[in-house]
């Protein structure tokens, strides 16, 4: 008998938490079925079962979440390659879940998983460099060095709340920073509001700071619904190319008409370049 250590989500015995524990499961075993050979990027159930009337799902173990690895690196910026690998495993992910009809609804860097633990320090100036962390000097500092992760692969994770097209679609969902404007005024949602939830995602992994800022919830609503924001501050923006900035402004567009569609994205220039540059700076994890 083959033993390893797994990942357990135990979701308490409440209704509401057990319900939307029911819904992940279903999810998570449609997604296995669909993806047999794993290459869209998103977390497999191995078994689910009760504990004392808790819902407990069993996956694989995986590392941090991209929000851990942030606030663990003292929120200093990825690398501009690593956040386009990011972002195209994240784009893989949601086209799949689209084309089965679903809407993830809670994108965000707490539910995106680093698939290995670990991680190799560069020097600070060099993580736009293409050389590869493998080679980093080992005399730098640590207050001279950036943490830079073994992998760049990643997988999607939580899918407590994903919404089916012919399900109900609840008045709320996504977490408030990440949520589209379309949910706040209750004008009705879909897909689309996955794609906001992406923009607000790579201007925080390429600056490590909110589009919306205000800390005051009403205020910070209403920023969302106009969409007003800037890529501020400029020492943080000065390293990403004018592609970066237009999907981004794209994809925090109100007009759901013009926001860009998950095939518009994938389309872009600055996801359709060639990563081969991305991967050449990463060490291969045995």
């Amino acid at each position: 008998v083959k033993q390893e250590y797994c990942a357990v989500k135990v979701i308490r015995n409440v209704p509401k938490y057990k319900a939307a524990a029911k819904i992940e499961v279903e999810v998570l075993r449609e997604i296995g079925k669909r993806d047999e050979r794993d290459e869209f990027h998103c977390i497999r159930l191995k078994e689910s079962f009760e504990h004392e009337g808790h819902a407990c799902l069993m996956f694989d173990m995986y590392g941090l979440s991209l929000f851990d690895f942030m606030k663990k690196n003292h929120y200093k910026p990825f690398s501009l390659a690593l956040v386009q690998r990011f972002a195209k495993q994240m784009i893989k992910a949601v086209a799949f879940m689209h084309e089965l009809k679903m809407t993830h609804t809670d994108l965000k860097p707490e539910n995106i998983l680093l698939e290995a633990p670990g991680y190799v320090r560069v020097v600070s100036g060099d993580i736009n460099a293409n050389t590869n962390a493998a080679n980093a000097t080992a005399t730098a500092t640590s207050s001279c060095t950036t943490k830079v992760p073994v992998t760049s692969a990643i997988k999607l994770i939580d899918f407590g709340s994903t919404t089916l097209e012919h399900q109900y679609h609840s008045t709320v969902v996504s977490t408030r920073h990440y949520r589209a404007p379309e949910i706040i005024l209750g004008t009705g949602w879909s897909y689309p509001c996955d794609m906001w939830s992406i923009g607000v995602l790579l201007y925080v992994m390429l600056s490590k700071t909110m589009p919306f800022r205000a800390k005051d919830i009403d205020k910070l609503l209403r920023q969302v619904v106009k969409g007003k924001f800037t890529f501020t501050p400029e020492d943080r923006w000065r390293p990403v190319s004018a592609e970066a900035r237009d999907l981004i402004t794209k994809l925090l567009c109100v007009d759901l008409a013009k926001r860009l569609t998950i095939a518009d994205v994938k389309a872009h220039p600055w996801c359709a370049a060639a990563v081969a540059k991305c991967m050449a700076t990463m060490p291969k994890v045995k």
